[in-house]
């Protein structure tokens, strides 16, 4: 306990000289640098009794709220900010904290129940960690019903979390939860379905709390509604496997040798806005609003090349290809647009072979001004 307090006050020594005290704040930016302070105080615990058992079921909250008033006297931040609710804000931040930490070892001992090989358990727990978050804005808000308000809305947050994981997961299903040989795709339905079932029982549910508490009466256990998501989700992504060959199988044979080149990776293509050009959302190449230059040159290794590839690259600001940043009379391309060549506002005729240089000056050849 001594060991504790030590931290705690060690901790809070930093906030001491933070530069935001002398600067006059409001309610808001009071209560946001409380939990900034509660946070920072609790991690530094953390560090010393992580293993023990009463590590999450101590309140820290008095301990705190004494060290917040004693640290944080007259100080200009908490100008707007009523002392009563200085000890609200702490206990709210110690809950949060509390239940993030909470969730991590939840994620861990159902990893383990379910009998994920060994060697694919880390990978398993963080596909969970990382999906989770993307849940809370990618969940498919808005697409089902479940009785009330309130249960629709964590009915749509779990089926978004275990889309999210299956998608990042997928090799892990297939290769790490059975002995040996690669799993079916019932055995990997039922496994998502199991996995989802330890996460979301009454006792210990992994779900945010700003949901959990709205809803009058809890999932049973087992949810029913946990199978047919799994069944679903798998379902779509099937159908999403094939939509994506379909239209690879649709591209030109040099676009589809590019795309095996630089890999084919979801979203931002493997190593995210590294080295891959692949992915949907900023594509491998010309034809699309961001031209030829493509994710390798613009986000990708060498993020001062692809800016210099846009200013040299020759009439369009932002690539060749034919869309919105394109040469064929867009907004920013070649001909007659506003920031063209020809007639336009900004084209040679204003700031091109005028006041603001030749032909060569400026961005890009011929001159973007």
């Amino acid at each position: 306990v001594g060991n504790v307090g030590q931290r705690m006050v060690k901790a809070a020594g930093k906030f001491q000289r933070d530069g935001r005290l002398k600067e006059r704040g409001n309610a808001s930016q009071g209560r946001a640098f409380l939990e900034e302070f509660v946070e920072h105080v609790l991690q530094a615990v953390s560090g010393a009794v992580y293993d023990k058992v009463w590590y999450l079921k101590v309140d820290y909250s008095p301990a705190l709220n004494v060290l917040a008033l004693h640290t944080f006297r007259n100080q200009k931040i908490f100008a707007r900010t009523l002392q009563p609710m200085v000890e609200k804000h702490i206990q709210e931040a110690v809950f949060r904290w509390q239940e993030e930490q909470r969730f991590g070892r939840v994620i861990w001992d159902a990893v383990d129940d379910c009998g994920v090989k060994e060697m694919y358990k880390k990978k398993c727990r963080m596909a969970l960690a990382t999906a989770y978050d993307e849940a809370h804005t990618k969940a498919p808000y808005g697409t089902l019903s479940a009785g009330s308000p309130e249960m629709t809305l964590l009915c749509e947050f779990v089926k978004g979390w275990m889309a999210c994981f299956v998608r990042r997961a997928w090799d892990m299903m297939e290769a790490g939860i059975l002995g040996d040989g690669d799993s079916s795709r019932d055995q990997q339905v039922a496994f998502c379905t199991a996995l989802f079932q330890r996460l979301a029982e009454t006792d210990t549910a992994c779900l945010p709390s700003e949901l959990t508490s709205m809803v009058e009466t809890p999932p049973p256990s087992p949810w029913p509604f946990l199978a047919e998501a799994a069944a679903e989700v798998f379902k779509e992504s099937d159908a999403h496997a094939k939509e994506r060959a379909a239209k690879e199988a649709a591209m030109p044979a040099w676009k589809r040798r590019k795309l095996a080149a630089g890999g084919s990776g979801r979203g931002w293509g493997p190593g995210g806005c590294g080295e891959g050009q692949g992915g949907q959302g900023w594509t491998s190449g010309g034809g699309d609003d961001w031209g030829e230059l493509g994710g390798l040159d613009m986000f990708g290794k060498g993020l001062a090349k692809g800016i210099a590839a846009i200013l040299s690259k020759g009439g369009g600001m932002l690539g060749k290809g034919g869309g919105k940043f394109g040469k064929d009379g867009g907004a920013f391309g070649k001909g007659g647009g506003a920031f063209g060549k020809g007639d336009g506002a900004w084209g040679e005729d204003s700031y091109g072979k005028g006041s603001y240089g030749g032909k060569g000056a400026g961005m890009g050849v011929p001159a973007a001004f």
